[in-house]
């Protein structure tokens, strides 16, 4: 065989390569979709998400990005995808959570609103995109909006039932994701409220079967969001939480030297009453699953329910006494709770 009929057949293999690439490109571009609410006619180029196409300015996004700052000015290659005549740059994020970034960068007065709740997901994608982009203005916004709820405003945050926030919607599988989060960002401050509220979820209400659902469902949520370091922080914690909850009932009720009040008589009764009361709740089988709320209000829900047995009530002394016995220890509990998940929080608030 010549040595140019060798280079003909490399030739040839090189064109069919380029063929395939391009086919693979015009089939890959054929099932664009224009986005509906990121398009701009005037944009110079199209960055893609999934299928969904986004027609941008460039300047917009090395303004306020390193990373797409640094891209831009690599020179382009040789056979560059196009869209509408703009240069197309492929990104391996959702493209649901794309938007979310755009959006906020072309109109973020909605989420830099600091009256305005925004839904959870919106922000820890835009945490996520901002981190991973080093948009450094919109990390530090999202991140101080997540530290608001789950660690300034945290203890407040968690009193009730349903826990809600101005500041950011809640399901209680936000905080897997909160915990994956603060392990991308660097903020271990997020983990401790955040790791609490995943051990009051179904899939740690049973120990026994924690670790084969974690196992088997790697690939699933919220079991992807957590590593293996975080569900046994979590199975050691339970326990402890356990204790925790039983120690702040027996703390509220344990003191009566503060009770100062007129109808001592009636307030003790009442008091001796509520002690049997959980004396007897400790003898029988509890309740499945057991719960671990520690840091929920004790006090009010107890001298309620003391009142509508119709035997017993407290004065309004002792309401504001025990109410305050309820504060102290779940303060304490929120100084200690890093160390129930093996951690050390550095400048953690200490009540």
């Amino acid at each position: 065989m010549s040595v140019n009929s060798r280079k003909s057949r490399k030739r040839a293999r090189a064109d069919i390569d380029s063929e395939d690439e391009s086919s693979a490109a015009m089939a890959a571009k054929e099932d664009l979709k224009h986005d509906d609410q990121v398009w701009f006619d005037d944009g110079n180029v199209v960055l893609v998400a999934e299928s969904i196409a986004f027609c941008i300015h460039r300047g917009l996004l090395s303004l306020h990005s390193e990373v797409f700052r640094g891209m831009f000015t690599m020179p382009p290659p040789e056979n560059e995808e196009t869209v509408a005549g703009c240069p197309v740059v492929r990104v391996s994020d959702a493209a649901q959570e794309m938007r979310y970034m755009l959006w906020a960068l072309y109109n973020g007065r909605a989420f830099r609103n600091p009256r305005a709740q925004v839904p959870f997901k919106v922000v820890a994608a835009l945490l996520r995109l901002a981190h991973k982009y080093q948009i450094t203005y919109l990390r530090e916004e999202a991140l101080a909006r997540i530290k608001t709820v789950y660690v300034d405003d945290s203890l407040d945050f968690m009193t009730e039932e349903c826990p809600s926030h101005p500041l950011l919607t809640y399901e209680e599988e936000d905080a897997f994701d909160v915990v994956q989060l603060a392990h991308l960002t660097d903020t271990p401050s997020l983990l401790p409220a955040a790791l609490y509220l995943c051990c009051e979820t179904e899939p740690f209400w049973e120990p026994t079967n924690i670790i084969k659902s974690f196992l088997s469902k790697r690939d699933e949520e919220p079991y992807n969001l957590l590593s293996q370091e975080d569900v046994f922080r979590c199975l050691a914690a339970r326990p402890q939480l356990v204790e925790a909850r039983l120690a702040v009932f027996s703390y509220i009720f344990s003191d009566a030297g503060g009770m100062q009040c007129r109808a001592s008589g009636l307030c003790r009764g009442a008091l001796a009453f509520i002690k049997n009361r959980f004396f007897e709740a400790q003898s029988e089988v509890p309740e499945w699953p057991v719960r671990i709320d520690c840091l929920y209000p004790r006090a009010d829900d107890v001298m309620s329910d003391t009142c509508y047995s119709g035997q017993y009530s407290f004065c309004s002394s002792c309401q504001t006494y025990f109410k305050g016995r309820d504060k102290d220890i779940r303060e304490r509990i929120w100084s200690d709770l890093p160390s129930y998940f093996g951690l050390d929080i550095p400048g953690w608030v200490k009540h």
